[in-house]
């Protein structure tokens, strides 16, 4: 499997606190928002991902997940072959336009 970088846990932490609420003196998300989570995270999942993921965590009666759970998830999408490149992530803020050139005198 895959093994998620720092910078990559870190993302996803500051994803999953930012959803998360304490439960028991744990963090956690509820199920349905993890979806979410991914997108926020640029894992687009296919209807069918989606749908498996949901009926994974019914079946497993998770109804809230913590953390590690959640990384367990972010891993195993992050491992799957993609079927098409995923496109180039955009930067966080946008170059500045260049300045329009003045029109040149000949």
């Amino acid at each position: 499997p895959t093994q998620l970088s720092e910078e990559d846990i870190t993302a996803c932490q500051h994803q999953f606190d930012a959803m998360a609420r304490s439960r028991g003196g744990r963090a956690t998300v509820e199920s349905r928002e993890v979806p979410l989570l991914l997108d926020r995270l640029g894992i687009k999942l296919t209807r069918e991902d989606h749908d498996s993921l949901m009926s994974q965590l019914r079946t497993q009666r998770m109804e809230v997940v913590e953390f590690d759970v959640f990384l367990d998830v972010v891993t195993q999408f992050v491992d799957q072959p993609a079927a098409a490149p995923a496109p180039a992530r955009e930067p966080a803020v946008a170059p500045a336009a260049a300045p329009p050139k003045k029109p040149t005198k000949e």
